[in-house]
């Protein structure tokens, strides 16, 4: 029985030699986690159950756990290797499919961009969702495009700005890019076509004579540097070119009908007779009709107002001719009355309505059949509305380094949206609050990088930050249950529990650092002193067998 006793004592020993050598071997081994041996006593039961003065039969070792405790973090230069400060396991994915979860997170890039550990396995993380915009889904293989990153077109531009509301119409008209004094401000950015070649997008903002409204242009130079417009439609297009020409020729018609019929007015006032007063109203009618053209062939909400207000005034003359409209007046006094109307009103609104029309008219001068944005804001300098609601580059049809709009028969088309989001009209100078586009040209792979909650971002020489996916982590239950495999992994097993899967820094999940590596969690300080208490107790446990060896040989020695 001692001998039992004392072996089993050698055995737990030399066990607990071995856990504590192996530890010492591991103390440089990144993400290893040092193991301890558990030991228990055995006692021998018989059915009725052990006596009370059982001496027992020595010891057994019922456990090597290891321990998860964090391992101290060491930096290196290299981004792709990763440590993780708390909880959770990095997922691997080993050449034959099996899922293996580890702590140490010296990774690189294979031959075709996989993100790799030194045993070959795959890192598993969460990749890019259709929008591109975030991760999701189930852990899979994450790699880095190491190729040539594809062009990409710009397809929306930011602008955010504020337009002087100190800032009167210009005085030279029509609009012409080219001069500086036929608009009040502009800006300029780069874009992008389809093949990633750059383009300059001009825009220029132009004070309307209308209160608080804005007209927008847009232009792109072509291979030649030429300013091209860019825009198809706008608050006009071609038709509305056509239209306002009409205006136009409506409104100076008006404009010499109000002038007759003003001097007209005045004859009747001097003298009711001589069929004056039938002339008086014969011209109302006609400057009405004229009028009424000139508001239907208006192109914009602003000039047919400023025609109907016109209308309007006439109207009001028109009663005071006999209380009916446009009927014959008959008396001084209600000749001056119309007269009097005229000269404060009519005449005045006339000439706005004419004024805006001119400033639509753009057609005539030098080619530049411009459509426009129209943009409208509130007395507080608030954006309230936009002619068009939505504000689209519909006209730019790139060919090469050709940009020219004016021939896109064999041409890419490169269309994109403006938001101006909550742009301003303030009393303060124009300035330019935010600008950005969503283009960018070819580039080349530059550098990664990882944030703490894993995220993989591809660096490249055109500027673009794209992100690649998301390192995913595992939790377990019990972490002590997991299965070691050796290369510093462990495999699920019926004792770990069922893996949870997350983002790094979500429920119980650590942080990922990057460019640092965990070390062991060996203290050597600790497994030498443990190493010299195993050698004490494998000496002592040998001395037992050496003590009973010497009692059972007095014991033959009895004569």
């Amino acid at each position: 029985m001692t001998f039992n006793t004392a072996l089993s004592g050698l055995r737990a020993a030399n066990t607990d030699l071995e856990v504590t050598g192996n530890n010492i071997a591991n103390a440089s081994t990144t993400g290893f986690k040092r193991s301890r041996a558990e030991f228990g006593d055995v006692y021998a039961n018989s059915l009725v159950g052990s006596g009370n003065n059982s001496a027992g039969s020595g010891v057994l070792v019922n456990a090597i756990a290891q321990q998860f405790d964090q391992g101290n973090v060491s930096f290196t230069d290299n981004s792709l290797d990763l440590a993780i400060n708390g909880t959770g396991f990095f997922i691997l994915s080993d050449t034959s499919g099996a899922t293996t979860f580890t702590r140490a997170g010296y990774f690189g890039l294979d031959e075709s961009g996989y993100i790799t550990n030194n045993g070959g396995s795959r890192l598993q993380g969460f990749l890019p969702t259709g929008s591109g915009t975030g991760v999701g889904g189930t852990p899979d293989d994450l790699q880095v495009q190491v190729g040539d990153l594809p062009p990409a077109a710009t397809e929306q531009v930011d602008l955010l700005f504020n337009l002087d509301a100190r800032g009167s119409t210009p005085i030279v008209s029509p609009f012409d890019p080219n001069d500086a004094d036929t608009f009040n401000s502009s800006t300029s950015l780069t874009i992008f076509d389809s093949r990633g070649q750059s383009h300059v997008l001009s825009t220029y903002y132009v004070k309307s004579p209308s209160d608080n409204v804005w007209n927008m242009y847009s232009y792109i130079p072509d291979e030649n540097g030429t300013l091209q417009n860019v825009l198809g439609t706008g608050a006009i297009d071609a038709t509305d070119v056509a239209d306002a020409a009409a205006a136009n020729v409506n409104a100076q018609a008006a404009a010499i009908f109000m002038t007759t019929l003003q001097g007209s007015a005045q004859d009747a006032v001097a003298s009711i007779a001589g069929g004056e007063d039938t002339i008086l109203s014969t011209i109302m009618i006609d400057t009405r009709a004229v009028l009424v053209n000139a508001r239907d062939t208006a192109t914009t909400t602003n000039s047919s107002a400023e025609f109907q207000a016109a209308i309007d005034s006439l109207d009001n003359a028109a009663a005071q001719a006999s209380g009916a409209a446009y009927g014959l007046p008959v008396s001084t006094s209600e000749a001056q009355d119309i007269l009097d109307i005229l000269n404060a009103t009519t005449i005045a609104l006339s000439a706005t309505a004419v004024s805006t029309a001119d400033s639509i008219n753009t057609a005539t001068v030098a080619g530049f059949n411009v459509p426009y944005f129209e943009l409208s804001f509130d007395t507080g300098g608030t954006l309230q509305s936009s002619d068009p609601a939505v504000l689209n580059i519909d006209n730019w049809n790139p060919e090469g380094a050709n940009q020219s709009s004016s021939d896109g028969s064999t041409a890419t088309t490169s269309d994109f949206l403006v938001d101006i989001g909550a742009s301003t009209q303030f009393g303060s100078d124009f300035a330019v609050a935010n600008v950005d586009q969503d283009g960018f040209a070819t580039g080349q792979l530059s550098g990664l990088e990882i944030n703490s909650t894993g995220e993989v971002f591809a660096r490249y020489t055109n500027g673009e930050a794209l992100i690649l996916g998301q390192v995913a982590m595992a939790s377990f239950a019990n972490e002590q249950g997991l299965s070691p495999q050796g290369d510093t992994s462990w495999a699920q097993s019926f004792e770990s529990g069922e893996p949870v899967f997350g983002a790094p820094l979500t429920s119980t999940l650590g942080a990922i650092q990057s460019g640092a590596l965990e070390e062991s969690n060996v203290d050597l300080s600790e497994e030498l002193v443990r190493l010299i208490i195993a050698q004490r107790n494998f000496q002592a446990n040998a001395k037992t067998i050496e003590t009973a060896d010497t009692v059972t040989q007095a014991i033959i020695n009895i004569r």
